[in-house]
C-alpha cells in the first residue's frame, strides 16, 4: 500500500532558506546604502549608518522585512536568521552578489 503523504527534500528547504537569507540581506544593505555614502570602517562594502534618524529608517525597513519572510515561514524568522548565522563570513557584498547569483536565469 502506497502512502499519500509528501515527502518534502529537507535540501530544498534549506536552499529556500538560503536564498531568503540572501534576499532580506541583500535588500537590507541596498537600502542602507540609499541612506548613506558613508562606509563601515570593518568591511568597506557596508553602509555606515551614523545618523539616528536613518539607523531608526534602516531599522524600520529591516523589521519590515522581518515581518514578511516570518510570515512566509509560518510565523517564525528562526530558520532565516539561523541561514544569516551559517555564513557570518560573508560580507556586505558577498551577500548582494549571492542573491544577483541566485536571481539570475543560470543560478
Amino acid at each position: 500500500m502506497k502512502s499519500n503523504k509528501q515527502y518534502i527534500n529537507l535540501n530544498t528547504i534549506n536552499s529556500q532558506y538560503y536564498e531568503m537569507a540572501c534576499e532580506y540581506m541583500a535588500k537590507t544593505e541596498l537600502y542602507d546604502r540609499s541612506l548613506t555614502n558613508c562606509r563601515s570602517p570593518w568591511d568597506k562594502t557596508e553602509a555606515f549608518l551614523n545618523n539616528p534618524h536613518v539607523k531608526r529608517l534602516s531599522n524600520e525597513y529591516a523589521a519590515q522585512l522581518r515581518k514578511y519572510y516570518s510570515k512566509i515561514c509560518g510565523g517564525t524568522w528562526q530558520f532565516i536568521h539561523n541561514e544569516i548565522h551559517k555564513h557570518t563570513e560573508y560580507t556586505a557584498q558577498m551577500w548582494i552578489d549571492e542573491f544577483y547569483r541566485l536571481e539570475s536565469p543560470s543560478g
